[in-house]
């Protein structure tokens, strides 16, 4: 759907997601906000395509610091020694040499934050 028809015209709050993990709120022009961009960054070959994050790094990190302060784990001998925020937005990835022993109720336990349990070596 084109933000056009998602937000309609004038100002609003545009949230920034980068890889570099900075959540921006900054007040923007959404009116064929698409559009535009695509306009500006078009290049042969190149495809401009727009994904709506699931999540912030803001809605995340809460969860990230709850994992790693969960004893749980430690309980039964499992450790997760890695939380990352994706930077897509989509969720957690977490790795652990238990991956795939733990995988599932990580999950569960998790949800709906954790988007990848993996191994040290995925």
């Amino acid at each position: 759907m084109a933000a056009a028809q998602a937000y309609g015209q004038g100002d609003d709050s545009l949230s920034e997601f980068s890889q570099s993990g900075a959540d921006r709120q900054r007040s923007a022009p959404l009116f064929y906000f698409d559009a535009e961009l695509t306009r500006r960054l078009k290049k042969p070959g190149v495809t401009l395509v727009f994904i709506d994050a699931k999540f912030t790094r803001k809605q995340l990190q809460p969860a990230v610091e709850q994992i790693k302060a969960d004893t749980y784990w430690n309980s039964k001998g499992v450790a997760i020694p890695d939380v990352y925020v994706l930077p897509d937005g989509s969720g957690l990835l977490l790795r652990s040499p238990w991956a795939d022993k733990v995988r599932q109720e990580v999950m569960e336990r998790y949800k709906p934050y954790v988007a990848k349990v993996l191994t040290q070596d995925q």
